[in-house]
């Protein structure tokens, strides 16, 4: 009866042994675990950074940061990516997106106007906010 309880044991050990390592062996395998490492110890500000991605992100900040708190905004440049403009919106909060917004975030497109929007900030690598115009001009 001792011999059944051991090779059971034996068994169990065995079969939690094989998947640590099936489940470990990604995570080591394509290095992860360091940039997991250098995750868990940075800023929350890095870690959505990383999230989101970090020329995004900055753009993003910029953005929140050269306009007035509570503005209406619309984002151009980010049709192709759903998930990315719904991080924006998180992160622009408490400037609400609008089909007719007061400023346009404009990234990654070079040759954009819009004939009622004035260029307000020149944020660099083809990243723009545009003001609307106003009645006096």
């Amino acid at each position: 009866m001792d011999r059944k309880k051991l090779l059971v044991r034996i068994l169990l050990v065995a079969w939690v042994f094989i998947w640590a390592l099936f489940l470990i062996r990604p995570y080591i395998k394509k290095d992860l675990v360091a940039g997991y490492r250098e995750l868990v110890g940075s800023t929350l500000e890095a870690k959505h950074a990383w999230v989101t991605g970090k020329a995004l992100y900055e753009f993003i900040q910029a953005c929140k940061t050269s306009v007035p708190s509570g503005s209406t905004y619309s984002l151009v440049g980010l049709d192709h990516d759903p998930l990315s403009k719904e991080r924006a919106a998180y992160y622009l909060y408490p400037n609400t997106p609008s089909a007719y917004p007061d400023f346009l975030f404009v990234y990654k497109l070079k040759d954009f106007s819009r004939s009622s929007y004035m260029q307000f900030k020149d944020l660099g690598s083809d990243n723009f906010v545009f003001k609307k115009r106003t009645q006096n001009g």
